[in-house]
């Protein structure tokens, strides 16, 4: 027989064997009625299994699991060490803004600051140097030449052919200053007017011309004779008279020891009789000017 077939034989032998067990069992015993039934089957009772490693898996296992431990902390780490830093940035951002704002204001109140400060300093220099403008004028004044024109006589000459009369105003040229007077001339304007007419009168707009007289140098304290004359045409009679009379207005001009050119005050009169000397005078009228320099 093929040995199959003696294993299979086996096995069925082995079932009917059992189940034979399992009848038998099954069945109460008819004696004992007030016994408790069995159950109609019993297992086996559970027992421990303990599974058994390789030393090299379970290290290679203990290591991997430390491994991912510690990535896990080390991935928590770098996370707080994120939001930190996160945070620090944000705080760092806010402090750059209220710096950058201080910084802002403070450029702002420097900047005006900057500007008053330059501001005054220009206020300071320019007093500054008006003072040192004024110091020099007033050292100048002080030390230049004052020349002035006297008339002592006014003189009429006989008429020519032609009815005319010379009229000359004769004086003195003193220089008043402490330093000498230059290319000293006169502007002069003499004009023909009825009676002893007097006033105010200023030689602005007024035809004066120069005499072409000139003093080359005039020191200081120094005088000199000069006249002042022209050829009008007047009844030398009424004029002798007082009916008829002459206006005289003049200036002088000059340059300084600064080099600088300077005219005289005005000075304007009209002639005149005087009644008890019996001859004409020179009447001057208000002075309306004061020495001043030329452009």
């Amino acid at each position: 027989m093929p040995l199959s077939r003696w294993i299979i034989a086996v096995a069925l032998g082995l079932i009917v064997a059992t189940s034979g067990q399992a009848q038998e069992q099954a069945q109460p015993g008819e004696g004992q009625p007030d016994e408790q039934q069995e159950p109609a089957s019993s297992y086996p009772l559970p027992f421990p299994v303990e599974i058994v490693e390789d030393e090299a898996a379970a290290d290679a296992r203990q290591r991997s699991e430390e491994e991912a431990r510690q990535r896990e902390i080390e991935d928590l780490a770098a996370q707080q060490g994120m939001n930190d830093a996160t945070r620090a940035m944000n705080a760092a951002t806010q402090d750059m803004r209220d710096y950058a704002l201080y910084s802002t204001i403070l450029v702002g109140v420097g900047t005006v600051l900057l500007f008053v400060t330059l501001f005054l300093t220009w206020q300071a220099n320019k007093a500054a140097r008006d003072a040192v403008e004024v110091t020099r004028e007033i050292g100048e004044a002080q030390v230049r030449a004052y020349p002035i024109f006297q008339i002592k006589e006014v003189l009429i000459s006989n008429t020519d052919e032609f009815g005319n009369v010379v009229v000359s105003f004769r004086g003195k040229v003193k220089n008043t200053g402490t330093t000498p007077a230059y290319g000293l001339g006169f502007r002069i304007e003499i004009t023909k007017v009825s009676g002893q007419a007097h006033g105010e009168t200023n030689a602005d707009g007024l035809g004066m011309f120069d005499t072409g007289t000139s003093l080359s140098t005039l020191a200081a304290e120094q005088e000199v004779n000069q006249k002042l004359e022209r050829r009008m045409e007047a009844d030398i009679e009424k004029v002798r008279s007082g009916q008829e009379g002459f206006r005289l207005t003049y200036v002088l001009t000059y340059i300084d020891v600064f080099g600088k050119k300077q005219t005289s005050p005005i000075v304007s009169g009209t002639t005149g009789i005087d009644q008890d000397a019996g001859k004409i005078i020179f009447m001057p009228d208000i002075l309306t000017g004061h020495d001043e320099e030329e452009d």
